[in-house]
C-alpha cells in the first residue's frame, strides 16, 4: 500500500466489484460507515504531443473540435476537478505551446499546471513529464502519478477514483476493457497462434502508479525507446503488480477521422466527468 501524506475523514463504501460500471463510471456503492482515511496527492501527466498523422489533420488531434470543444479540454476539466490531483504536467510539442496554454486558460480553475516540451517518442515525453515530478523536494512530491493521453476526452471522475483506490492499495492500476472476440498472435508473419492462456484486456489511460516505483522504473530507460507500455515497465523494473480496473469503450481514444464522429455522439451524454443517464 502507498503511504499517503495526510489523513481525512471519509465515507466508507462497500463495492460489488463483480458488477459492471454504471453509466457514470461508478460501481454500485453501499455506505457502511465513516472513518479516517489517508488523503492522497497525485500529479497528472497529460500527454498532448501527438502529430495528427493518422488523423490526416494539419494539427495535433487533441486540439480538434468535438461537439464545440477541443478534445483536450475535457481531459483537462476532469483532472482539474479531481480531488486527488494536486498538479498537472502538460507535455506538448514545442510548436503547439500557444494552443496548449490557451486550453489551460479556457478550462483550468484550481490546479497548478506546468507545461513542458515532449520528445519524438512517447517514452521521451513521459520522461520529460516525470522529470518535473522528480525535481520536487520530498514533502512536495505526490504520492501517485497518473499518465493520461489527452486524446481520450471522456475520462470520468468515477473511473479516476477507482484507479486511485487500486493504485494506493497495490502500487499501480490501469483501466482495461475485456476482449471477448477471438484473438491470435502473428508476431513474425509465420501464421496466427493462440495467445497465452489468461484474461485478455485492452488497456487504456489514465494509468496510475505510486511515484517511487514509477520513477525508479524509468530511471535508466532510453528516451529513444518507442512503443513502451508504461505498466509493463513499472512491473518489470519497479516491482509492482499492476491491477486492471474495469473500464468501457466510451473511454475512447481519438486517433482516426471516424473516431471524431463517435466522439461527437458520446459528447452528448458526457458532462463534467460523468455520464448522463436518461
Amino acid at each position: 500500500p502507498v503511504e499517503c501524506a495526510g489523513r481525512t475523514s471519509a465515507v466508507v463504501v462497500a463495492r460489488d466489484h463483480e458488477d459492471a460500471p454504471t453509466g457514470d463510471g461508478h460501481l454500485p456503492d453501499t455506505v457502511v460507515g465513516v472513518h479516517d482515511l489517508p488523503s492522497v496527492t497525485a500529479a497528472a501527466l497529460l500527454l498532448a504531443g501527438g502529430s495528427g498523422t493518422r488523423m490526416a489533420a494539419e494539427q495535433n488531434k487533441v486540439y480538434l473540435p468535438v461537439d464545440g470543444r477541443a478534445v483536450i479540454d475535457r481531459s483537462l476539466e476532469v483532472l482539474d476537478r479531481a480531488d486527488a490531483v494536486t498538479s498537472i504536467v502538460m507535455v506538448i510539442r514545442p510548436d503547439a505551446r500557444a494552443l496548449g496554454e490557451a486550453a489551460i486558460e479556457r478550462v483550468v480553475e484550481r490546479t497548478a499546471v506546468t507545461v513542458v516540451h515532449g520528445g519524438v517518442t512517447r517514452t521521451a515525453s513521459e520522461l520529460a513529464g516525470l522529470a518535473v515530478v522528480e525535481r520536487r523536494p520530498g514533502p512536495e512530491r505526490p504520492d501517485l502519478v497518473m499518465i493520461h493521453d489527452a486524446a481520450r476526452p471522456f475520462l470520468t471522475i468515477g473511473l479516476l477514483e477507482r484507479l486511485v483506490d487500486a493504485a494506493v492499495e497495490h502500487g499501480g492500476a490501469v483501466p482495461g476493457v475485456e476482449m471477448n472476440e477471438p484473438v491470435v498472435v502473428d508476431a513474425d508473419g509465420s501464421g496466427p497462434r493462440r495467445p497465452p492462456e489468461g484474461r485478455l484486456v485492452r488497456v487504456q489511460t489514465p494509468q496510475v502508479f505510486a511515484t517511487a516505483p514509477l520513477l525508479a522504473a524509468y530511471a535508466d530507460l532510453d528516451p529513444e525507446t518507442s512503443s513502451v507500455d508504461t505498466a509493463h515497465v513499472v512491473e518489470l523494473h519497479g516491482g509492482v503488480v499492476v491491477q486492471v480496473v474495469a473500464s468501457d469503450d466510451r473511454n475512447l481514444k481519438v486517433t482516426r477521422p471516424a473516431d471524431l464522429d463517435r466522439a461527437d455522439e458520446l459528447a452528448a451524454t458526457w458532462d463534467a466527468g460523468r455520464w448522463i443517464t436518461s
